[in-house]
């Protein structure tokens, strides 16, 4: 018992080392045209089956890739499909948000440029409110299979989101290290 607890506080100790060492890590570039926290990710690690979002400004959407993406491919993509969810990777996108400058949501599901047709979702000049109203974007994820998702900013970044198997290996590790043997 004393083996299982010194391990776990160990490893949570490493964990959290490594936690708040990500937190405080700048993302400011010189040559970026856009402020800090122009996007956001919501969780790094996430199980299969649960979600996790990541936001950015309108203004970087075309200069951001998610797992090797433009918003404009991954668009293409789920027009292809003609619905949500839309499979990138390890994950799925299973809603699309938008919201104004201060924080309001505006609309929720996928809203296509007007120049894109698709009888299978709405236009920007069909909704109200209108394109020139959104600030924000927020895309919300599922796990589905594990791995990583890659996110490149638009000045330089590389964000990864790890997607764990929901059955970690528990026993690997205790076998590993020798728990539930008498000392």
């Amino acid at each position: 018992m004393k083996k299982i607890l010194a391990m776990t506080i160990s490893l949570l100790f490493v964990v959290s080392v490594f936690g708040v060492a990500s937190a405080m890590a700048a993302t400011t570039n010189p040559g970026c045209p856009y402020a800090e926290g122009y996007y956001q990710i919501s969780r790094n690690s996430v199980k299969v089956g649960e979600t996790f979002t990541i936001s950015l400004t309108k203004a970087a959407m075309n200069d951001v890739e998610i797992q090797g993406k433009t918003v404009t491919e991954i668009t293409l993509g789920i027009v292809a499909n003609k619905k949500l969810p839309y499979q990138i990777g390890p994950v799925e996108l299973i809603n699309v948000e938008y919201f104004n400058d201060s924080g309001t949501l505006l609309y929720s599901g996928l809203v296509l440029p007007d120049a894109l047709p698709s009888p299978d979702f709405p236009h920007w000049s069909e909704i109200t409110p209108s394109w020139n109203d959104v600030a924000w974007i927020r895309w919300t994820f599922k796990g589905v299979t594990p791995g990583k998702l890659i996110l490149n900013g638009a000045c330089g970044e590389t964000e990864t989101v790890t997607i764990l198997s929901k059955d970690l290996p528990f026993k690997f590790f205790a076998k590993l290290f020798g728990f539930g043997k008498k000392d």
